[in-house]
């Protein structure tokens, strides 16, 4: 059995057994169960758990209870129906819980990179603000580098220049590769030395009309 069959109601796993068992003729249309007492000594309940799996069985035309006659097998077509519907119902729950167990997980992992980012960057921020070589650069609207990725716009170029991070005003981007886009009103944060810092300052503040 598996561990969401062990997890359900006894009364539906009573009512699953049932149900399998007209659908391998093991009981048959019109066949009568057992009486409330006796079916809950063979499973070991109490009466109430048979009467609601019974209940259950009879709501989905299983079943019918009889005042008078006891319980009356009527279709082998709604058990098996039944059964293919708790079948759904379970694939369907357990991908919930997986998908449930795999967000949390993912959110876990999430906030340990964001972490470790965030120390990567104060870090890295401390010992170049102490070697005199950070800068921030914001991207001009009008800018010919906007569109541009970091490598055709060649500011990756120049000996020493790193770009650390680029501030955007809904993201922002640690240790952007070669291929990121760049866009109006970026804010840059580069590590270069002096010379090359105002060549980069050059190359992005040149208009579209000056390329």
């Amino acid at each position: 059995m598996s561990r969401y069959y062990a997890e359900i109601g006894r009364y539906e796993q009573i009512a699953i057994d049932i149900a399998n068992k007209i659908v391998r003729k093991e009981l048959k249309e019109g066949d009568k169960l057992s009486g409330r007492s006796t079916l809950a000594g063979a499973y070991n309940v109490s009466p109430e758990t048979v009467r609601r799996a019974v209940a259950l069985l009879q709501s989905k035309g299983v079943v019918e209870a009889l005042v008078g006659k006891g319980i009356i097998i009527r279709s082998r077509t709604a058990a098996e129906r039944f059964l293919k519907d708790f079948e759904t119902k379970r694939v369907i729950e357990e991908i919930q819980a997986r998908i449930a167990q795999l967000t949390a997980e993912r959110d876990r992992i999430n906030e340990e990179i964001a972490h470790e980012l965030s120390m990567l960057v104060n870090y890295t921020s401390k010992a170049i603000t102490r070697m005199d070589m950070i800068d921030e650069i914001r991207i001009p609207e009008d800018s010919w580098v906007v569109g541009q990725t970091i490598e055709s716009s060649g500011i990756n170029a120049f000996h020493d220049t790193l770009i650390i991070a680029i501030e955007k005003n809904d993201d922002n981007i640690f240790s952007p590769d070669a291929s990121t886009k760049l866009f109006a009103n970026d804010l840059l944060i580069i590590a270069s030395p002096p010379g090359a810092r105002e060549r980069i300052r050059k190359i992005i503040e040149r208009t579209k009309t000056q390329e």
